[in-house]
């Protein structure tokens, strides 16, 4: 009898490595049309187009997880595996670089903010979803293993996904950050950069692409922060804005002091804005899931029934 509870064991746990190494390439396939496509740079139609792609296929894959034996941890798993695997070949392409630059001291430009972006989409896909079927679950459905199956895919792809965030932020806002060669002036008048972005943009213009960039770059940046400090991590609405408000004080100061990139309180305020987004995103699901539930629950972390 022990023996055969051992080999059952073992043949669920094979299920789940399969299923997870499955959902990792489908993953990686959603990340396809921006990384595959020629000619994007400066084409915003085309690049939008790529990004929805990639969240459409993300919520795609994941919805169909929910259809599969004990899919939810496979998804969560499946994400991490997917995370770290585009971790790695980005290392390893950085590498090679660097090698054939010949390493003078200086890291090579290798990526643009579109194919990171691509993988946040696909990763915040796969959670957002996960989190609106949470909030929609019929009360009388939800028991305490639905809500363990939950709260251990909140746990497993927010891990994931941070430690991704996280070498993201450092690759683009401090190693490939270069000494600039002239001073630039900082901008401290609020909105003035969005403004001139504004004006320069015409329909076949190269600065659509650049300031949409820029703009929903920035603006979606600390969006993520914003929503695992508040939802996950149950920080208070101020806090939880308060936080990536005082992160990104500190990038514009060092990007001033040491001259990397140009110093612009605008970046300060879109990635405020951004984080307030990521907070209202989990109102939002706090309001629904407490519709769903006739206000038994307000909200669908099941450590914190109601986030301040």
């Amino acid at each position: 009898m022990n023996f055969l509870n051992f080999k059952a064991r073992a043949n669920h746990r094979g299920w789940r490595i399969f299923l997870s190494l499955l959902v990792a390439v489908f993953y990686f396939i959603a990340t396809l049309p921006t990384f595959a496509a020629i000619g994007m740079f400066l084409n915003i139609g085309i690049f939008a187009f790529q990004l929805a792609s990639s969240f459409f296929l993300g919520c795609l894959f994941t919805l169909a997880a929910f259809l599969l034996p004990d899919g939810l941890r496979a998804a969560a798993n499946g994400l991490c595996i997917f995370l770290l695997a585009m971790l790695i070949w980005a290392g390893y392409a950085q590498w090679e670089a660097q090698i054939a630059a010949g390493f003078t001291g200086k890291w090579i430009y290798l990526f643009y903010y579109d194919r990171p972006m691509s993988v946040l989409a696909v990763a915040m896909s796969s959670i957002l979803l996960v989190c609106l079927v949470r909030a929609l679950i019929p009360q009388k459905r939800l028991d305490k293993a639905i809500v363990g199956q939950f709260e251990s895919y909140f746990r497993t792809a927010s891990i994931g996904f941070m430690v991704f965030y996280a070498f993201m932020l450092l690759y683009a806002f401090l190693f490939t950050r270069q000494l600039l060669p002239g001073y630039m002036t900082p901008n401290w008048i609020p909105f003035s950069m969005i403004a001139t972005y504004f004006s320069e943009i015409g329909p076949n213009s190269g600065a659509a692409y650049e300031f949409t960039m820029y703009f929903f770059g920035n603006l979606l940046l600390f969006a993520p922060l914003g929503f695992f400090l508040h939802g996950f991590f149950r920080r208070k609405v101020w806090l939880s804005i308060a936080v990536p408000a005082l992160f990104s004080l500190v990038m514009e100061l060092v990007q001033w002091r040491f001259r990397w990139g140009h110093c612009d309180v605008d970046d300060m305020i879109l990635n405020t804005i951004g984080a307030a987004l990521g907070v209202f995103a989990v109102r939002v699901f706090g309001l629904i899931r407490g519709r769903v539930s006739g206000g038994e629950e307000k909200s669908i972390f099941a450590h914190s029934r109601e986030i301040c």
